[in-house]
């Protein structure tokens, strides 16, 4: 029996499907996708009752819009991380001496709540060269760079473990794990967690019960899992999360690229985006959600499209 299953409406529009198992709202019902903005590569996370959501911008400034909610399904905009794009290249970024940074900035990043110091961070590579590190006490306040990081965290995901350590997972088909010091100024060091046979990217980072997770995307169709009970750094097994699962619009991509987030209540729910250029310019996304499992003890494994 597959514990990931869709559930999306046939169109967007009124039509509205009930949720499975509980939500931070028990009585809320809703059609994929639930957003149609232009907000890819998200990270997805709960504070308290709280959900956050945050997406790339590309050489949009500012950067790195910051998404709040409290059902999963009703997202308001509350500001972003990065209130500048400057990076090492001011000059493209601002569109100044003929120069522009057209598909570049902010891609694939992350954004976490810190509960040692109540802090927000955001991290995230930018250019291929450098990675960059934004905090906030209030999402929706005042943003400020607190580091700057030489190395590429290529689509990381950053988890704050039950000790306080900073972890970021990052890379492209090999994964690697890299230790930061305790201020996110620098690099302690980074181990290699698996070595994979096919492209994935999207690393997502999470600890589960003492079990540790990588969620990673197979552009553009597949969500898979590396599981670890030995540890952080390993040994990982792979399986697959989400197969091909239908979006909820017709012609669109599949979903893949997301987050997992659990509900105060426990249940869990993953979060993609869809690339659908049917029905906009450029590159179009809305995000879907699907319902989760009520436990990840064990690998989760979703059904293929039917």
């Amino acid at each position: 029996m597959a514990f990931l299953r869709s559930l999306l409406g046939l169109a967007v529009g009124a039509v509205m499907i009930s949720a499975q198992g509980n939500t931070a709202n028990t009585t809320a019902t809703y059609t994929n996708p639930i957003l149609w903005e232009d907000l890819a590569d998200l990270d997805v996370f709960r504070v308290n009752d709280t959900y956050y959501y945050s997406a790339d911008s590309f050489a949009f400034s500012p950067g790195a819009p910051i998404l709040k909610s409290y059902d999963l399904v009703n997202w308001e905009f509350i500001g972003h991380s990065i209130p500048t794009l400057n990076f090492s290249d001011p000059t493209a970024y601002s569109l100044e001496d003929g120069q522009q940074a057209y598909v570049r900035g902010v891609w694939a990043s992350s954004m976490r709540y810190r509960p040692s110091n109540g802090k927000f961070y955001w991290i995230g590579c930018v250019d291929f060269n450098q990675s960059y590190i934004y905090s906030a006490s209030d999402p929706t306040g005042e943003w400020t760079q607190t580091g700057q990081i030489a190395t590429c965290y290529y689509d990381c995901g950053l988890l704050f473990d039950d000790d306080d350590t900073p972890y970021v997972a990052y890379g492209n088909t090999n994964i690697s794990i890299a230790t930061l010091n305790s201020d996110l100024t620098a690099q302690v060091s980074t181990t290699r967690i698996f070595n994979g046979t096919f492209y994935i990217e999207g690393s997502r980072l999470y600890n589960i019960n003492g079990t540790y997770y990588v969620l990673n995307t197979q552009p553009a169709s597949r969500e898979w899992t590396l599981k670890s009970s030995g540890g952080i750094f390993g040994p990982y097994e792979q399986q697959i999360l989400a197969d091909r699962p239908p979006s909820g619009t017709p012609g669109s991509g599949y979903p893949h690229q997301g987050g997992i987030v659990d509900t105060p209540e426990g249940d869990w729910y993953y979060m993609p985006f869809i690339d659908d250029s049917q029905r906009a310019a450029g590159r179009p996304q809305s995000t879907c959600t699907h319902s989760g499992p009520r436990n990840l003890e064990g690998f989760v494994v979703a059904e293929a499209d039917e």
